[in-house]
């Protein structure tokens, strides 16, 4: 699987995903919430072994990214709605393995995103004092 965040510009962020033969690109909108934010959030949940769900606004659709843990095992469903209604999606892409594997793409497209050094109003202002300790824990996962 493939992960990447493009640098913001005016409340708007390039994201592409692909996995196999399936490729899913798209525009995200920082409004009404900020989806990089929630994404650092869903990764350490899942580090958790809680589930977790981020929600990419394309104004008015949506894509889903949820996140759901079963021992040291992920499954990443993504899912698109055309109004951004959770309960109205379709489910697009369903990528399952181990939670290193699956979450180590994440982790370092956000590390990457980070060196962006984006300042307002390209995009809102995201904590990244969590991808250290992120790192740290994706490493004993890796070490086993």
């Amino acid at each position: 699987m493939k992960f990447e965040i493009g640098n913001p510009e005016h409340g708007w962020i390039n994201i592409k995903l692909s996995h196999n033969e399936t490729e899913i690109e798209f525009e995200a909108s920082d409004v009404p919430n900020n989806p990089i934010s929630e994404l650092i959030q869903a990764v350490e949940s899942a580090l958790n072994g809680i589930d977790s769900l981020v929600w990419w606004n394309l104004e008015p659709a949506g894509y889903y990214f949820k996140f759901t843990i079963s021992g040291s095992e992920l499954e990443l469903e993504v899912s698109y709605s055309i109004n951004s209604t959770e309960s109205q999606t379709q489910s697009i892409l369903v990528v399952s393995g181990s939670c290193h594997e699956l979450l180590v793409v994440f982790w370092r497209a956000l590390r990457k995103f980070e060196t962006f050094n984006h300042k307002e109003p390209n995009w809102p202002v995201v904590e990244f004092k969590n991808l250290a300790a992120i790192e740290l824990r994706l490493k004993k996962l890796k070490a086993g």
